[in-house]
């Protein structure tokens, strides 16, 4: 027999219970006076059903690797990203969405001197941009088709005109930060 609770009786079950198993359909609650058994409804996966987009971070991550030629790298499930050391950097990447489908690229740079040297960093962001796929981020950064307009006390911001604006494509600027033990280059754009 099934039997539908609310929210509230269930948590007031839960609450008075010195025992909760889930075993697979089954939420079983033992107290001290009885033992209830109900069956719970399997649920689908919202997160994966709903999504406009592919919100299957790793599997999309893992062939961006790939297909840039990085076989050895480290998967983060915790932050949905991947990383591995480029000589002394660390470069993270991480691609997927649910309802906006985006592709971030990070490349943490140690013992980098070049702290607002911006011939220095648009260099390093087009080398970035063409290993990993930002075509037209290289593309407007070697043609100098960019703005600057946020800057902070420890960072700058290389602004991208979009290209297309039908595609539905948005692209977020090129942010490089200082921090105290790295630089970052972070990339990244977005479908909405």
């Amino acid at each position: 027999m099934a039997v539908l609770l609310n929210f509230t009786l269930l948590l007031t079950l839960i609450y008075q219970s010195s025992l909760l198993v889930i075993n697979n359909q089954f939420l079983t609650v033992s107290t001290k006076s009885s033992l209830l058994k109900l069956e719970v409804p399997k649920q689908k996966n919202i997160q994966q059903d709903d999504c406009v987009f592919n919100n299957n971070y790793q599997e999309l991550t893992v062939e961006w690797f790939t297909k840039s030629g990085i076989t050895k790298f480290v998967w983060d499930d915790s932050l949905k990203h991947a990383k591995f050391l480029q000589k002394e950097d660390t470069v993270f990447l991480t691609q997927g969405g649910c309802y906006h489908f985006g592709y971030t690229l990070e490349q943490r740079i140690y013992g980098d001197k070049s702290d607002r040297n911006l011939d220095h960093w648009v260099k390093i962001s087009i080398e970035l941009s063409e290993k990993f796929g930002f075509e037209h981020y290289a593309q407007s950064l070697r043609t100098k088709k960019y703005s600057t307009p946020q800057n902070t006390h420890n960072s700058f911001w290389l602004e991208i005109q979009d290209d297309n604006l039908d595609d539905n494509l948005f692209y977020t600027g090129v942010e490089v930060r200082i921090d105290k033990e790295y630089k970052a280059i972070r990339i990244s754009k977005y479908f909405n």
